[in-house]
């Protein structure tokens, strides 16, 4: 017997998985926890610190995702941590560009809430490269130590949003510096560029992230954060 299937069983099966992934990406909050996981793997308890949720709230969002095949988990013990499969890293990745290039309400938002004077000029991967290597910018990375670790671009520098107040003046006097964190709809770098700028420091924010830069040829780097700020080439102390 032919166990093929008809054309329509197999319409049915295809648009109702397709389904599946349009409705996991239809909640705002589930959408902020992707981007989340696209960074790092969490456990339930430290993605709901970081989100403000009650843990019930996000251990649902989090099996709607993982249903999706947008997340996938990992237990260790008693304890379950989650990171966004790289299905969930391509769909978190189109959308956001998607939001970005064609959607008003969105670029309306990122112009009004966005320093333009404070935003670091889209420049190619490459050239970025080229002049963290040759110190002629400070990258910092403000994201959480753990998220750094994951994936970071190369010659950046982990400092982490919450750390900065306490240990900016590590940062070399006369530097210019750029920070980034998760990517363009993420906050922690605008906020770090605010508390720089109030220093005196020439300081613009990246609104590129992880997802932007392991795509390039030379991918997010593993390595430990680094533990006090490098003085870039020809800056004075």
């Amino acid at each position: 017997m032919d166990s093929r299937l008809q054309g329509h069983d197999f319409k049915g099966i295809a648009f109702r998985e397709l389904s599946r992934i349009g409705k996991a990406l239809s909640d705002p909050k589930r959408l902020e926890l992707l981007e989340l996981l696209c960074q790092s793997e969490k456990s339930v308890d430290h993605v709901a610190r970081q989100l403000g949720s009650n843990i019930a709230a996000v251990s649902h969002h989090l099996q709607v995702l993982k249903a999706s095949h947008l997340a996938q988990e990992r237990r260790s013990g008693r304890f379950i941590h989650y990171q966004a499969s790289e299905m969930g890293k391509t769909a978190w990745k189109l959308l956001a560009d998607i939001g970005g290039t064609s959607i008003l309400e969105v670029r309306s938002a990122v112009e009004q809430f966005f320093e333009k004077d404070w935003v670091y000029e889209p420049i190619e991967l490459k050239e970025l490269r080229k002049k963290v290597n040759g110190g002629e910018i400070l990258l910092l990375d403000v994201r959480p130590a753990e998220e750094f670790l994951a994936g970071h671009f190369p010659g950046a520098v982990s400092l982490p949003l919450r750390d900065l107040q306490e240990k900016v003046k590590t940062i070399p006097r006369g530097a210019e510096v750029v920070a980034y964190c998760r990517g363009p709809y993420c906050v922690l770098a605008h906020d770090a560029v605010e508390i720089l700028r109030k220093r005196g420091i020439r300081a613009y924010h990246w609104r590129q992230g992880v997802l932007d830069w392991k795509r390039f040829a030379t991918a997010a780097v593993r390595d430990r954060p680094s533990r006090g700020m490098m003085p870039a080439k020809g800056a004075s102390r």
